[in-house]
């Protein structure tokens, strides 16, 4: 039984034909038989073009781009002074307690370290909804 390895992802002088293609072939207004013999041609051609299973699969999801994590910003390493998390970083209480980051971005009398707190509580709920 021959093994399965993947080649390196590519992309096909034929990828635009072979995508049209299989658009055709799940296009539930084309008849069964059009629909059957366009993904036919679509394997055909992937197969002459020596497409493996993941290049094929790229002919319409394309890899998203990876996606490097946002740098942690120089506020998380900001020491509180006061209070009942004095002596840990921002980033730390933001983790433990992000509620309080929130309180701070918006009550705490030093201007600076508010800007922080708010610098602190965007990186930590990017991306939440």
């Amino acid at each position: 039984m021959r093994v399965y390895e993947p080649s390196p992802l590519k992309t096909t002088p034929r990828a635009a034909t072979i995508r049209k293609l299989l658009a055709y072939a799940l296009d539930p207004e084309a008849g069964l038989g059009e629909a059957e013999n366009a993904a036919g041609k679509a394997i055909r051609l992937a197969r002459l073009d020596g497409m493996d299973v993941e290049a094929f699969g790229q002919v319409f999801a394309p890899p998203l781009p990876s996606q490097e994590p946002e740098p942690e910003p120089a506020a998380c390493r900001i020491t509180v002074s006061t209070g009942k998390y004095a002596g840990m970083t921002l980033g730390d209480i933001a983790e433990e307690n992000l509620s309080y980051i929130a309180w701070m971005s918006r009550e705490w009398k030093d201007w600076a370290m508010r800007e922080a707190a708010e610098t602190v509580l965007e990186y930590f709920t990017a991306g939440v909804a």
